[in-house]
């Protein structure tokens, strides 16, 4: 009789022994391993250059008091019957002052115009900046061809220093869409009506 208890109590007694290393067993069981992802690697394109409307552009020139122009049909004036045939644009420029220390304006806020190609063959040809008259702190212009095989292009506004101050991209066949100025060539010139395209 003691020994089938005993031998009762012992299998019971192994039997939690096994049921408790079991459970501790998967205590210690480290989770179930995740698939690893891979990210691959892309290598950086280039920037991509989104051109813009022309008149999109133009508005923004025009609140850095740059204005620019489809030349009339036969203008001659500020060199533009020098640079061949193609899109012929005219930008007018505020006027480079001397700095005086009693304004605090800036005294040249537009050195100049800058158009290039971003897409297309050919270069563009510039003159200028050329003053309107011949008087002191005189507006200034500048010409621009720019060639049909262009698609687009960039045209930037630069300091006097040199530093880009605001740049636009464009399809060269928008070009068209610029206003002609408003004036009056007179001979080799031609004279801005300057209160339509103020400088300040």
């Amino acid at each position: 009789m003691n020994t089938s208890k005993s031998v009762t109590v012992l299998a019971l007694c192994l039997a939690a022994a096994a049921l408790g290393a079991d459970a501790n067993a998967q205590r210690r069981r480290p989770p179930p391993r995740r698939p690893v992802v891979v990210t691959p690697v892309v290598a950086p394109t280039e920037n991509r250059t989104i051109a813009i409307p022309v008149v999109e552009a133009s508005a923004m020139f025009q609140r850095m008091r740059v204005w620019l122009f489809t030349p009339p049909a036969g203008a001659t004036a500020f060199g533009i019957n020098t640079l061949g045939p193609g899109d012929r644009v005219w930008a007018l420029l505020p006027s480079c002052r001397a700095p005086n220390p009693d304004d605090p304006r800036d005294p040249c806020p537009v050195g100049r115009v800058v158009i290039e190609v971003v897409t297309g063959t050919g270069q563009v040809q510039t003159v200028g900046p050329t003053d309107v008259v011949t008087a002191p702190n005189a507006r200034r212009v500048q010409s621009f061809v720019i060639p049909t095989t262009a698609e687009v292009v960039r045209i930037k506004l630069m300091r006097n220093d040199g530093a880009l101050r605001y740049e636009a991209a464009v399809h060269r066949e928008q070009l068209h869409n610029l206003a002609a100025p408003e004036g009056a060539a007179r001979g080799a010139t031609y004279a801005f009506d300057l209160t339509r395209y103020p400088a300040s």
